[in-house]
């Protein structure tokens, strides 16, 4: 009988954690997107004439704006169109459309602009291993966890705590308890992990049933 409670318990801390996750989820992936807007505008402005960078800062900023007025279908199709002229713009774009795409439910097209991104030789590595970043939290958020898993397994750097929260994240979605305490909790300990990052993972770990 202890062990049906045991059962029916851990059910209940996983079924919180998940709903925890998806709380957080487009929060994750709005912040990031945000923050490629931010240091991709950076460089069109070091990269591009000043003219140009001007006029593509703008509609940047226009879709963004969109974005924020809780627009996606308008901001996807700003984003697409720029995105379709190409360029240092034409680039952030393409992750604007995406998680656009994504806010509308249209996870298809949305996993399928991450894939390309991903894909693109022509951009730089940090771009290609952002996409894969997205496009695991995409995965998660559709009910994924494996693909979620393997699409951002690897990744390192200054991207290595947001791939780790996704897999503990994952392990959650999977039932697999112990793996996913393990990874909340070192993201929790890790000083080196951004201060949102190590607030999530306490908060999910306490959602789990470990300790903070």
């Amino acid at each position: 009988m202890a062990d049906i409670f045991r059962e029916v318990d851990e059910e209940v801390r996983t079924e919180r954690a998940k709903e925890l996750w998806r709380k957080y989820g487009v929060f994750v992936v709005g912040a990031a997107v945000l923050a490629v807007l931010a240091v991709g505008g950076l460089q069109l402005w070091k990269h591009m004439q000043a003219e140009a960078a001007a006029e593509a800062s703008q509609r940047l900023e226009q879709a963004a704006s969109l974005a924020g007025e809780d627009k996606p279908a308008d901001a996807a199709a700003a984003f697409a169109a720029l995105a379709a002229e190409g360029g240092g713009a034409g680039l952030l774009a393409r992750f604007g459309e995406a998680a656009e795409l994504a806010r509308q439910g249209d996870t298809a097209s949305a996993l399928a602009r991450y894939e390309a991104l991903a894909a693109d030789a022509d951009a730089a590595p940090v771009y290609r291993d952002l996409a894969q970043l997205f496009r695991g939290m995409i995965e998660l958020d559709a009910g994924r966890p494996e693909a979620a898993i393997a699409a951002v397994e690897g990744l390192s750097g200054a991207l290595r705590h947001s791939a780790a929260e996704t897999i503990a994240a994952a392990r959650a979605a999977l039932g697999e308890t112990t793996a996913a305490v393990a990874g909340f909790k070192a993201l929790a300990d890790d000083p080196e992990a951004p201060v949102g990052v190590r607030r999530r993972a306490a908060e999910m770990l306490a959602a789990l049933g470990g300790s903070s």
